[in-house]
């Protein structure tokens, strides 16, 4: 079939599902084979810290990289200057590593062990985002997903052989973790399809201030989200202890998937704008209807998580981690408004002229950032105050509101908000089919299986029916 925009869609979602499923495999093998406090230990150092460590070293630059008709000509200057950003946070780390542990509730006894795991990752990971951003702007989209699941398989696959030989354990956990994310960038390096990006390394030029506004705008608001969910995990792992930040993270393993369609959308929305030969993007445009698509699924997955997310929990992790989805449907409740959010800031960017129009779109994201720690710090300590399971509710609140707080700013700061027509236009039948399905899953109360089943085929069948999803793009999908 043609490679359209949805066949690249589902291939970057299919190396999606291979990274989160084989990251969920591998969670639920160390969930049963080590204490909470060791997993939660080793999803803060192993994943998280290095995720805000590679933020910080790439800044802006992936997302320069990104734009698909000049971000090919900065290749080299985002490398080096990465390089140096993350040499540099590394002699911060390594001259106050004891006050960075010690905050964090990290054991001082593995300080050295850990430094080396988060230094190697983030650097690994720093680099490989730049290339990411470089062959998105390419317009190259099957190689970043592909290195996107590399890690994850290679740690399932090593960690399984070690538990088989009765090797397993917490320091060579952290090794792998480590070791795993260097393992993209050997092969971006020595692939045969090199040829068709490490050129562009051979040219070094500055971005002008337009192109540094254009990356920085898009960082502040794909990155939100992720700087927000590792804020209020530090502030979890402060307040509440090592063990709480591992149940809030297999909370955020339970609605990985509601990360794909997020993550997708972003990861075609900015190289498909910017596109020197890209048509007027409205809701009957390709990236329109797919952009509609993804977001009406979005829904189905929130009636799965509010009903059945008790039974995937049992069903995936020990009966001690049966707390963590609790609260799972507040977080699909944020997703929702930051993909509208995410949707509208994405376009409004990448047709910006103005610096004003840039800074607009970044203000508001940097000014809720801290709220983050504040929220969450707050909410925490008043429901455990009344007694309201321990303030681990408060994480999930803190989240949601800050995210439709961020998507009414967005909304009312866009002046044309022709393209936030593209996802609304119709809303009622997606509302319409969304209250039915929910309302039939709760008076029948069927089985989780047949729920989910009856829930997906009932909410998508309302959708195609009433016309709110396009049936073109859905047959392309199928045939696939």
């Amino acid at each position: 079939m043609k490679r359209n925009l949805t066949f690249y869609s589902i291939i970057f979602i299919a190396f999606l599902l291979m990274q989160r499923g084989s990251g969920l495999i591998t969670k639920l093998i160390l969930a049963n084979a080590i204490t909470p406090y060791e997993y939660g230990l080793i999803t803060l150092v192993a994943i998280s810290l290095p995720t805000v460590f590679q933020i910080l070293m790439c800044l802006n630059f992936n997302y320069i990289l990104s734009h698909a008709e000049k971000g090919r000509y900065y290749f080299r200057f985002s490398v080096i200057s990465s390089v140096i950003i993350g040499i540099i946070i590394s002699l911060l780390l390594l001259i106050y590593q004891n006050v960075f542990f010690e905050y964090l509730n990290i054991p001082m006894e593995n300080r050295w062990l850990f430094y080396w795991a988060l230094i190697i990752s983030m650097f690994s990971m720093g680099i490989i985002a730049d290339f990411q951003g470089l062959l998105t702007g390419l317009r190259l989209y099957s190689i970043p997903g592909m290195i996107v699941a590399i890690p994850s398989l290679v740690r399932l696959i090593l960690i399984i052989i070690l538990l088989t030989v009765n090797n397993l354990t917490f320091e060579i956990i952290i090794i792998l973790f480590a070791l795993s994310n260097t393992i993209p960038l050997i092969y971006l390096l020595f692939s045969k399809r090199r040829e068709s990006y490490l050129p562009h390394f051979k040219e070094f030029v500055i971005p002008g201030k337009k192109m540094l506004a254009f990356g920085t705008a898009l960082l502040i608001i794909e990155t939100y989200s992720t700087i927000g969910i590792l804020l209020i995990k530090i502030v979890v792992s402060h307040d509440l202890g090592i063990i709480w930040q591992g149940y809030f993270d297999v909370s955020l393993t339970l609605v990985t998937i509601a990360f794909f369609f997020l993550g997708t959308m972003n990861f075609l929305s900015v190289p498909e704008a910017t596109n020197s030969n890209n048509s007027q993007i409205d809701r009957k445009s390709e990236l329109g209807k797919l952009s509609r698509t993804l977001f009406s699924q979005m829904f189905f997955f929130l009636i799965v998580m509010y009903f059945y997310s008790d039974f995937i929990v049992g069903i995936l992790f020990p009966e001690k981690y049966s707390i963590a989805g609790d609260y799972c449907y507040i977080l699909i409740i944020g997703f929702i408004f930051l993909y509208i959010q995410n949707y509208l800031a994405n376009l409004n960017i990448s047709f910006a002229e103005t610096t004003k129009e840039y800074f607009i779109q970044v203000v508001y994201p940097l000014s809720l950032l801290p709220f983050y720690i504040i929220l969450t710090d707050i909410a925490i300590k008043i429901l455990r105050e009344y007694n309201y399971d321990n303030g681990f509710a408060g994480p999930y609140l803190s989240y949601c509101l800050l995210a439709v707080i961020l998507t009414i700013i967005t909304i009312i700061n866009s002046g044309d908000i022709k393209y936030l027509k593209i996802i609304l236009f119709d809303i009622e039948k997606l509302i319409i089919a969304f209250i039915i399905t929910a309302s039939l899953i709760y008076l029948t109360n069927p089985s989780a299986i047949a729920g989910i089943f009856i829930s997906f085929a009932l909410y998508n069948g309302l959708l195609i029916l009433s016309g709110y999803m396009d049936k073109k793009t859905i047959a392309d999908i199928f045939k696939i």
